[in-house]
C-alpha cells in the first residue's frame, strides 16, 4: 500500500502531492477515484463491492479525490467536498452492509488547503475473508484481480477460506515456537507472559531502525530503564530481575516477567496459601495493550490481533484482589492446580486497544479462578 508505512492520521497534503509528482499508477492494492461514491443505492453498492473486493484479495487503499489519466496514473488532486461527513458515511455503510465486519477498515479525510479533503479508505488484508456484501436484499462476494474486481467463483470462495485457515495455522506454530523458550527463561520462577500478534505473521511492517518507534518502546511504562537494542527477531529490552520486552519485525509484541514479587501469603479456609496480586495482572495487561496501541498506530498495523496470556509455575496458587478493609490480598475460592495457566489465544480488533481489549482478556483470566469478571476499570475495594 502506498501509505502503508504511515498511520492514516499522519498523512498530509504533501504526501498526496508526492503521489502525483511520482506518477504513481493504480494496481491491485491501490485505486484512485476523482469523485466520491454517489449518495444513492447504486453508488453505495459500488463502494461496498470495491471495499470487499480488496479485503477478499490482499487489502489495499482506495483514494477518493485524486484524478487519473492514461493507464490509471495519478494526475491531479481534486478533493472531495464535505470530506469528513463523506468518510463517516462510507465507514457506517461498510459496518451495516458487510458480513462479517472487516476489522481495521478505516476511511480517513485528509484536509486540503482549499477546504476539501482527499479520503483514503484503508482496507487491511482480512483474516476473516471472504466478506459478503449484503445490501438491499442481495448477497454478493467480490474479489479484486489486478486493477479490476469481479464476482467470486465457488472455487475462489473455497480457496479464500483455505488461505485464512493457513494463516491461522502459521500463527499457531509461530506462538508455539516463541513459548517453547519460556521454561528456560523462567527457570522455575512464577512468570507471566503476555503477547499481541497480528494474524499475518509472514509480513514485516516494523522497521527496527525507526528512532520514533524505539522511543515508544523505551518510554513504555513496562520498561525498567533499558534501551531497545536489535535482536535476531527485531527489537528487545531486557534486564534483571528477569524480564523482557520484545517487538518483532512482523509486529509480534510480548512481555515476559518474573512474578515472584507480586505473590503474597494469604489465609484461605484457615490455611496459608500463595496468592497472585490480580490487580497487578490487570495493570500489566493494560500497559502492554497501551504500548501495542502506540506501536501499531505508528507502524500502520490495523487488523485482527491474537492476544495471548500465560502464567507459569503457579501450581496451587490463588488469584486475589486487595481488600482495603483488612489491608491484605483476598484470595480466590479456586486455586490453579497445574504448573501453567495456558489461555487459548483470543482474537481482538486492534481498534479496541487498550481498554476494551484488556477487559476481554482479563475477564477470561479472572473467570478461570471462579470470579464473575476481572474488576478491570473498577475500584478494587468496591466492584
Amino acid at each position: 500500500m502506498i501509505f502503508f508505512s504511515k498511520p492514516l492520521t499522519d498523512i498530509r497534503q504533501g504526501d498526496l502531492e508526492a503521489v502525483v509528482q511520482q506518477n504513481v499508477r493504480e494496481r491491485q492494492t491501490l485505486e484512485f477515484k476523482r469523485d466520491s461514491y454517489p449518495r444513492n443505492p447504486q453508488g453505495t453498492r459500488e463502494m461496498l463491492r470495491d471495499v470487499t473486493a480488496m479485503a477478499n484479495a490482499f487489502g489495499g487503499e482506495i483514494v477518493l479525490g485524486v484524478a487519473t489519466e492514461g493507464d490509471g496514473v495519478a494526475s491531479a488532486i481534486v478533493g472531495i467536498p464535505d470530506g469528513e461527513r463523506e468518510a463517516q458515511r462510507i465507514t457506517d455503510s461498510c459496518i451495516s452492509n458487510v458480513e462479517e465486519r472487516i476489522a481495521g477498515l478505516m476511511a480517513w479525510p485528509v484536509p486540503l488547503t482549499d477546504g476539501k479533503h482527499v479520503i483514503v479508505i484503508r482496507i487491511p488484508q482480512s483474516s476473516r475473508a471472504p466478506h459478503m456484501v449484503s445490501f438491499e436484499g442481495k448477497n454478493e462476494f467480490w474479489v479484486r484481480h489486478d486493477r479490476r474486481k469481479g464476482r467470486m467463483s465457488v472455487h475462489e470462495v473455497r480457496e479464500t477460506c483455505l488461505r485464512v485457515e493457513m494463516l491461522s495455522s502459521r500463527l499457531t506454530q509461530f506462538l508455539e515456537r516463541r513459548l517453547a523458550e519460556v521454561p528456560t527463561f523462567a527457570g522455575g520462577r512464577p512468570t507471566i507472559t503476555l503477547s499481541l500478534t497480528p494474524l499475518l505473521v509472514s509480513r514485516e511492517p516494523v522497521q527496527t531502525r525507526d528512532q520514533k518507534l524505539r522511543l515508544i518502546l523505551q518510554t513504555s511504562s513496562l520498561n525498567r530503564g533499558d534501551v531497545p537494542s536489535p535482536c535476531i527477531t527485531g527489537l528487545e529490552l531486557k534486564g534483571l530481575p528477569h524480564w523482557r520486552l520484545r517487538l518483532d519485525r512482523n509486529g509480534h509484541l510480548d512481555y515476559w516477567s518474573d512474578f515472584t514479587e507480586f505473590i503474597a501469603e494469604s489465609r484461605h479456609l484457615d490455611q496459608k496459601v500463595k496468592t497472585l496480586n490480580g490487580l497487578t495482572v490487570n495493570e500489566f495487561v493494560h500497559r502492554l495493550y497501551t504500548l501495542g496501541k502506540s506501536v501499531y498506530e505508528h507502524c500502520g498495523i490495523a487488523e485482527i490481533l491474537i492476544a495471548k496470556f500465560d502464567l507459569w509455575n503457579i501450581k496451587n496458587m490463588h488469584l486475589g484482589r486487595w481488600d482495603h478493609l483488612f489491608g491484605a490480598l483476598e484470595p480466590s475460592q479456586e486455586a490453579w492446580h497445574n504448573d501453567r495457566l495456558d489461555l487459548d489465544g483470543i482474537e481482538v480488533d486492534s481498534s479496541l486497544l487498550p481498554d476494551r481489549a484488556a477487559k476481554i482478556l482479563l475477564d477470561r483470566v479472572w473467570e478461570t479462578f471462579g470470579y464473575e469478571e476481572s474488576f478491570f476499570g473498577k475500584s478494587p475495594s468496591n466492584p
